[in-house]
């Protein structure tokens, strides 16, 4: 049985947990998250769960951290990846 996604108030209260803890940038770029762009745009913000909830991962804060929506979909349920650097470019 696939897990229960949530949405809404305690959607944006898990994000922004997530960016108090871990910052304001990509873990898995490093570059800036925009929070200016609607949310199907792919640089919007999303939370990842580090090791996928199908691989065995939890819904809890140490696995979420805060990603791109294109770098979230890339990594897909792949592997858990080092985080980036982060970046001096922006």
């Amino acid at each position: 049985m696939a897990p229960k996604r949530i949405a809404g108030r305690k959607l944006q209260q898990r994000r922004q947990i997530a960016l108090t803890i871990y910052g304001t940038n990509c873990y898995l770029c490093g570059h800036p998250l925009r929070f200016d762009v609607p949310h199907n745009n792919p640089h919007a913000y999303e939370l990842d769960h580090v090791i996928p909830l199908t691989a065995g991962g939890t819904d809890t804060i140490d696995n979420w951290r805060p990603t791109h929506r294109v770098c979230n979909a890339r990594k897909g349920q792949g592997p858990p990846t080092p985080p980036a650097p982060p970046s001096r470019r922006w």
